[in-house]
């Protein structure tokens, strides 16, 4: 069997896009299937004949996944959101994703259970929705302010 990701552009020299990918390429092949990555360019060119019934869609932001699962159903094929999730839950899509807020409230608690109360949380960058999920968790949690975040700047 084949197996179609469409991934989001740049995503794919992220080091949570390359685990995703690597854990991926390891099932298909112990599956004996192969895994196609494409772009979305690449899948828009795809003949009606060579599209396939579902295909996964691997994108670091929301937008970029409601598109690409509007582009999905507009050729009739179903689509599953790896990693994030659409603000429209009636999309006809699955998701498979982390609890991003509660994974980061069993962090802190983890490190509070051992004593460490000065904790920051390092490299947010505010254009991924699974970091604005981790900021608002962790400025959720006592004794964690504004300025024990530090963002990402890209350089």
């Amino acid at each position: 069997m084949q197996i179609t990701v469409i991934c989001q552009p740049g995503a794919q020299d992220t080091h949570w896009c390359s685990l995703y990918l690597k854990g991926a390429y390891q099932e298909a092949k112990r599956k004996g299937d192969t895994l196609c990555l494409l772009t979305v360019e690449d899948f828009s060119a795809l003949r009606e004949s060579k599209l396939p019934t579902v295909a996964a869609v691997l994108a670091t932001s929301r937008d970029f996944a409601e598109k690409a699962a509007d582009l999905l159903t507009a050729r009739a094929v179903k689509s599953v959101i790896l990693g994030g999730e659409a603000s429209d839950r009636d999309r006809s899509a699955g998701y498979v994703y982390m609890d991003y807020r509660e994974a980061t409230h069993q962090l802190m608690e983890y490190l509070h259970h051992y004593g460490k109360n000065r904790i920051a949380l390092f490299a947010v960058n505010t254009d991924s929705a699974t970091d604005m999920m981790k900021q608002e968790a962790f400025l959720s949690c006592d004794g964690c302010c504004e300025q024990d975040v530090f963002y990402y700047t890209g350089q």
